[in-house]
Formats: structure tokens, sequence, C-alpha cells
């Protein structure tokens, strides 16, 4: 079993492990959580919990989306287990042939304007399956803050697009400024001072996805 296949196994184990609470909570009328009874306005909203801090707990306590504090621990035990890899580069500079987008913060790469372009190659890239040999355009300041941010937060694979937009807003609101003007700072390389920040942005990341995970549960429970 490869290291792709192992996670898949640990999330599909941590989201039938949050099912399984979810149904017995929703079948006792007791917290998923704690065990307390569940209000019965809370429970005709649709809830398996007690409250909304318990409500959270469970997102956290049983988050397997790709990029959970559980999923990244056990991708950086399984990285250490790995037997070392013949060292290829999967990164170029060169001038832009066209106009490119910058595949980080989505704004132009003018044509004529040095740029880094990255190869999804064999072994080294979680998506090179999917996408054998894609190769995606960056800013050379975006490529320099999506790399240091990934070192420094930990990460041992690669960010989705889904990803990548959660790391630019939790960017976002870690300086207070709008998504766009964050995107422009990353690309002007004005915003050096959070490539050691990874944790930080890590985190942030987390409680915004468990944020939009709520937001989305209560919508659903007033629409019923």
């Amino acid at each position: 079993m490869n290291m792709k296949q192992e996670i898949e196994k640990l999330r599909e184990s941590i989201k039938q492990k949050a099912d399984m609470r979810r149904k017995k909570a929703y079948e006792s009328g007791t917290c998923a959580v704690c065990g307390s009874p569940i209000s019965d306005e809370r429970r005709s909203r649709g809830s398996y919990t007690c409250s909304p801090d318990h409500a959270f707990q469970f997102l956290g306590d049983y988050d397997y989306s790709k990029n959970s504090n559980i999923l990244r621990q056990r991708r950086m035990e399984l990285m250490k287990e790995l037997p070392p890899k013949k060292k290829r580069e999967p990164w170029t500079r060169q001038k832009a042939s066209r106009e490119y987008t910058c595949d980080f913060c989505t704004l132009p790469i003018k044509k004529g304007e040095l740029y880094e372009k990255y190869t999804r190659l064999p072994g080294l890239d979680e998506f090179f399956e999917d996408y054998p040999y894609e190769s995606l355009p960056y800013h050379i300041s975006c490529s320099e803050f999506y790399s240091a941010v990934f070192q420094s937060a930990g990460f041992a694979d690669g960010l989705d697009d889904d990803e990548i937009i959660l790391m630019v807003r939790a960017v976002s609101q870690i300086e207070g400024i709008s998504v766009s003007e964050t995107k422009k700072r990353i690309m002007n390389g004005e915003l050096r001072h959070l490539h050691d920040k990874g944790i930080d942005i890590a985190t942030m990341m987390d409680e915004i996805e468990a944020q939009d995970t709520i937001e989305l549960e209560k919508s659903l429970e007033i629409m019923k």
C-alpha cells in the first residue's frame, strides 16, 4: 500500500467513525461529543450535539478533510519512513513565451516576464497519476511564498486549488486586508514576513474551513 492509499484509508476510517457517531446521536438524542441530552430545539434543527461549542469540537476531532491535522501528522510520519529518493528538479525558471495565469494568485504572468514553472513528475508529485507531467506557472514571488509557508507549516503533500484559496483567505484574515489585496501583495513580494508563519496560517486555514462547515450546517438546518 502506497502513502496515498494509506492516507485515503485513514481518511475513510475517520469519516466512518464520524458518520457512526452522528447516527448514534440522532437515534439516541444524545450529544455525539459528551453524551448529554440534545435539546428539542436543537434536535428539530437536525443537530447532533448539545451546543455549538461541541459541534465545533466534533468537526475538529473527526476532521477528514484533505489537510486535517490528523492526516497531516500521518503524512509526515510516513514521509520519514520513505527511502531516500533520487534528486530530481521539477522547478524551472524561464521567460513567459505568452501570457499565463499564475496557479497560486490567479493574476496574469505577462509575456516576457521571468516566472517559475512546476512540472508534475513521477515519484515526486502526489497528483502525478491524475495529471502526468502537467506544468503549472507561478510568479516568482508567489512560488517563494507558497514554498516557504508550505515548508514552515509542515505540509507533506501539495495543496489542491481549494486549499490554495483557503491559504489566501487565511493570510487575508491574518493581515486584515481583502483577498484581492492579499494576492497582489504576495505577487509583489510584500508578505515575506509571513514566510515562517506556516503553522499560524495552517491553523487559520483549519478554523476557516471548520467555520465554513458550521455555517453550511446552519444554512441546511434553516432550509429544513
